[in-house]
């Protein structure tokens, strides 16, 4: 059952309405001036509503790639394989030296790593 309270009976009787809320007696609606302002949930409530808007959240970012791969698609049909490499190739390093120049990675060389190996 969902009850509504004004804000000074809220400030009044907080523990009674949130141990009511607690066990599952319903939910508290909070106005001000007559107006809706807040709703007070149990945790359960809180988590559920929670994952319902992560979850819609994902759905939406899931729909834009699908949108975004679908007028993107065909559009690279005439580049060969090896094309393709060196397209993943440029854009990863230059994304990588972007990251290091707007300090979010710091990247020191190896040394090792530039030095040619003799056998």
């Amino acid at each position: 059952m969902i009850r509504t309270l004004s804000s000074n009976e809220v400030k009044q009787r907080w523990g009674a309405v949130m141990g009511s809320v607690s066990r599952g007696e319903g939910e508290v609606i909070v106005e001000s001036h007559g107006k809706p302002k807040v709703a007070v949930v149990s945790y359960e409530e809180f988590e559920a509503l929670r994952a319902m808007r992560e979850k819609r959240d994902r759905d939406e970012i899931l729909r834009q790639f699908r949108e975004l791969s679908d007028r993107l698609a065909g559009k690279n049909d005439d580049l060969t394989p090896e094309q393709v490499d060196e397209l993943a190739n440029r854009f990863s390093h230059e994304f990588f030296e972007e990251l290091v120049q707007e300090g979010k990675i710091r990247y020191e060389p190896d040394v090792t790593e530039q030095a040619p190996h003799n056998r």
